[in-house]
């Protein structure tokens, strides 16, 4: 199976994002020009089911989504996943142009060239970048690698819980789905901060021409916590989780998180100045924010003083009508934090 794989769907697809604390689903409804989001669902995983992207315990996350399709009456077993972590590669390079039957049969030979893989254990494919006209000499595009045993052991699982994998993407091609159906917008870099993963992306022309995964993430801030203030890991987990909601926090506890959390920032800030270093063309508008660890109420204001940009979250809500009753924009802040790769991944069925 190729990584961005176009098996045809049995229903609509449910976009399904394997986090390292939560699974989370949502299904979008498409009214050309308009979409609009019919479920979001999630539900919380047992420490130590996924780490750094891989499954420990595979029957605990078979019964956790079985238990959330029915949780959520979904009826479409169709699921678009993404994928993450050491065993996921990718890297943008420029080659003559071909077509893209030619440029199937040379994947092996462009991955052994540009990525540190063995592309006999790797489910490989691309992203191109540019529009490709009949007089032009070059292509640009996102080469990806996924190790065949990684992707094996999520497709098992899925399958296991009596769900149809039809499409596997990057967390960066997820992205890029929510951008489809806009005008192009100011290059700009997203910053996606999971449990246990930060992922860099750079969007140039509504297409991520950069992507890059750190191990680092809302579970270091937690672990700061529990070290600094004695408490157990639960205890700084619900007290990370309550910063979340509120500026006025006791001094030492604002301390904590902010040294963790700029750690973080300079950590992505240095992999963001490599790539501007290599690519003195692109010139960012703004940084946008994503993912559950980013839900800290100062992290705007941190991520501007240390990358130098303009910060601000990143909302599908501004594509997608979100619906339902919404009690704060508090609440919609958090939703469009959390949910945001699964409705990238669900966009797929909107002909995205």
């Amino acid at each position: 199976m190729p990584i961005l794989s176009r098996k045809r769907p049995e229903g609509p697809i449910v976009g399904l994002d394997i986090g390292t604390s939560a699974l989370k689903v949502a299904t979008v409804e498409a009214r050309h020009p308009t979409y609009s989001v019919k479920k979001l669902g999630r539900l919380a995983l047992p420490t130590g089911t996924i780490a750094q992207g891989e499954i420990i315990d595979a029957l605990t996350l078979e019964g956790a989504l079985k238990e959330l399709f029915q949780k959520e009456e979904i009826r479409s077993v169709s699921v678009a996943f993404a994928v993450s972590g050491p065993a996921v590669l990718s890297k943008r390079i420029s080659i003559p142009a071909m077509n893209e039957d030619e440029l199937e049969a040379h994947l092996p030979v462009l991955a052994a060239q540009h990525l540190p893989c063995n592309p006999d254990e790797s489910n490989l494919d691309f992203q191109i970048l540019n529009t490709i006209t009949d007089q032009a000499q070059t292509m640009e595009l996102m080469l990806i690698a996924v190790e065949k045993i990684y992707l094996e052991s999520f497709l098992r699982v899925i399958e296991n819980a009596d769900l149809h994998p039809v499409a596997v993407e990057t967390v960066a091609t997820a992205f890029s789905h929510l951008y489809e159906p806009i005008e192009i917008v100011p290059s700009h870099a997203l910053i996606q901060m999971g449990a246990e993963m930060t992922h860099l992306m750079i969007f140039e022309k509504n297409l991520c021409i950069f992507h890059q995964t750190f191990l680092t993430g809302g579970q270091n801030i937690s672990q700061d916590l529990r070290e600094a203030l004695h408490l157990s890991l639960t205890e700084a987990e619900a007290l990370k989780i309550n910063c979340s909601a509120q500026r006025d926090l006791p001094k030492e506890t604002l301390t904590i998180m902010e040294t963790s959390m700029r750690s973080m920032l300079t950590e992505v800030h240095q992999g963001l100045q490599f790539f501007l270093s290599q690519n003195p063309k692109v010139h960012l508008d703004k940084i946008l924010l994503s993912g559950g660890a980013s839900l800290v109420s100062a992290l705007p204001e941190w991520t501007s003083q240390e990358f130098g940009y303009p910060t601000e979250y990143f909302s599908p809500f501004k594509i997608i009508d979100r619906g339902g009753n919404i009690r704060s924009a508090f609440e919609l802040k958090q939703e469009a934090a959390i949910f945001s790769l699964a409705l990238g991944l669900a966009m797929r069925n909107c002909g995205s």
